[in-house]
């Protein structure tokens, strides 16, 4: 599997900072880019947890395939800036009181992994739990109502895999958009280490976004350990 490298995932953590403070100055918490794993090609639709719609169907809805696998470099377009706001939580306890009370969490901490974030809508609608181990990351999202939150396009040859989630019609997607330079197209790299689970449980959507590492190596989830992390939230 294709691994991003160290000093790029610092480098995009930076970047994403930097335009985060650009593109949000109402936000009034700081926001540590939990989505600064994650390559270059959706930077900027994941450096702000960007609220998306999201219409409940088949399971091939819960990912959207791209006409081709490949992308132009203006693709995606900038966020809004008139997006809900943000806060962050400290413990997982504050941040359940908090939220709607539809969204599940998970009643324990991923085995190995450190909880290094935990952001929230200050309306209780929308959450992200970013977790890291031994360089790998983990996030875990969930959002109540018609949002969702980033970006679900893949490549037009990807494999979306079906799975059952508590009886429950999920997808499962190995891969990831990718660039090697600035300004060149983004190509759709299925060999990349980057896997997604995407459900529905009523009205709220959720995803598990591992990236990074091998099978055997710590902080890799493969889609077993996935959909288990999925069960277990409560």
């Amino acid at each position: 599997m294709i691994e991003p490298r160290p000093e790029f995932l610092d480098e995009l953590e930076a970047n994403l900072r930097a335009r985060h403070q650009a593109l949000q100055p109402r936000r009034v918490v700081r926001w540590r880019a939990a989505a600064a794993v994650v390559m270059v090609m959706f930077a900027a639709s994941l450096l702000i947890p960007s609220v998306r719609s999201f219409a409940q169907g088949t399971v091939e809805d819960l990912f959207k395939r791209a006409k081709s696998d490949t992308l132009p470099p203006t693709y995606p377009e900038e966020p809004s800036t008139s997006a809900i706001e943000w806060v962050e939580y400290d413990t997982i306890e504050e941040a359940r009181a908090a939220l709607d009370d539809d969204i599940l969490l998970p009643s324990q901490r991923p085995d190995g992994f450190t909880l290094r974030g935990i952001y929230g809508a200050s309306d209780g609608s929308v959450l992200q739990l970013d977790y890291g181990r031994s360089g790998r990351g983990l996030l875990i999202s969930a959002a109540a109502g018609d949002h969702h939150i980033n970006d679900n396009i893949i490549g037009a040859t990807a494999e979306i895999v079906p799975v059952a989630i508590k009886g429950i019609e999920g997808a499962y997607v190995e891969g990831v958009w990718g660039a090697e330079n600035p300004g060149d197209d983004y190509r759709w790299m299925p060999n990349a280490s980057f896997r997604r689970l995407r459900w529905v449980d009523g009205d709220v959507h959720y995803e598990i976004y591992n990236m990074g590492g091998s099978p055997g190596h710590p902080g890799y989830l493969s889609m077993e350990d996935m959909i288990a992390l999925a069960e277990s939230l409560e």
